[in-house]
């Protein structure tokens, strides 16, 4: 009986042993692909940003966001001079009854009181995310991102300035039957256009990956 006893125990053990070591390699084995993992996003970082210091980090930034504020700058001098120079002269035809550059007063968008205040805090809130989206980093938000979202940033800034100053959005850019647009229109166009197509491009690489990932765990 003690002989049994003593067998049944020492199995018991052995098992529980068994446990804990399949247990312990579990364990192991998530702690390196999280080594892995970590792995990879270390070398997707140096092969995006190079192995910098701090410093030249900080350094590469203020140069980008120099490079940004003056797009910005640009599109808005830009945008309201051309508004003042179409308010002051007129009509400017260059491709008759195709392309001239006239006040379109039907688009102007001039709104009362209420709907003039509603729609500038609107547009000060859009403006406010995409300066979030340009303050912010991450492997998606690269340098390209930025500037081009700069773009819209530096056009939304102008039409707001309309919408204070001047109680509506100037449109003078008239192009066939399509409805009137300014400077900054093109320039908003341009960065949100942009800005979904790069995040399309991510999404997809990203969907590739993790089907790709899957495979592999399935496989192992």
């Amino acid at each position: 009986m003690e002989k049994n006893e003593k067998h049944r125990y020492d199995n018991l053990k052995e098992k529980k042993n068994k446990r804990q070591n399949d247990y312990l390699e579990k364990e192991e084995n998530k702690s390196q692909q999280i080594n892995i993992q970590q792995e990879k996003i270390r070398n997707f970082r140096k092969t995006q940003n190079g192995p910098q210091s701090l410093k030249e980090q900080k350094k590469e930034l203020k140069k980008l966001y120099k490079i940004i504020g003056i797009i910005v700058i640009l599109i808005i001098l830009l945008d309201q001079l051309s508004k003042i120079l179409i308010i002051n002269n007129g009509e400017i035809s260059l491709i008759s009854n195709t392309l001239e550059l006239r006040v379109d007063n039907a688009n102007s968008g001039m709104y009362d009181e209420t709907s003039r205040a509603v729609n500038i805090m609107t547009n000060i809130v859009i403006l406010c995310i995409i300066f979030g989206i340009i303050k912010n980093h991450n492997q998606f938000v690269t340098k390209k991102t930025k500037i081009l979202l700069s773009f819209a940033f530096g056009g939304g800034i102008s039409n707001v300035i309309d919408k204070i100053f001047r109680g509506g959005v100037i449109e003078f850019i008239n192009i066939g039957n399509l409805p009137a647009l300014n400077i900054a229109d093109i320039c908003i166009a341009i960065g949100w256009i942009s800005f979904i197509a790069i995040f399309a491009s991510f999404s997809s690489k990203e969907l590739a990956k993790n089907k790709e990932n899957k495979k592999d765990r399935k496989n192992k």
